[in-house]
């Protein structure tokens, strides 16, 4: 899971109490206006996977592992990069 980029609803968290919410928005929240395209069934199920496996009791929850995912990600493109200098 750490492997691949995860899918997050931007449009949908456009309030802190969206944070609070127990579970994740239905698939049609994970809409891209930026890429005019949702997410598909798989990338959802991806979605559902992270949330049950990390425990997310809220978005908050979820959130945070988005971003420690994308930070992880981001770490190893730039450490990977640094070795070939």
């Amino acid at each position: 899971m750490l492997k691949q980029k995860g899918i997050y609803p931007y449009e949908w968290m456009n309030e802190w109490k969206r944070m609070e919410s127990t579970e994740l928005p239905p698939v049609e929240e994970f809409y891209s206006s930026l890429r005019d395209a949702g997410c598909s069934d798989e990338d959802y199920e991806l979605a559902e996977k992270v949330w049950e496996s990390f425990d997310c009791e809220t978005m908050k929850d979820y959130t945070e592992h988005y971003l420690k995912c994308m930070s992880y990600q981001l770490l190893l493109i730039v450490s990977r990069r640094f070795l070939y200098f």
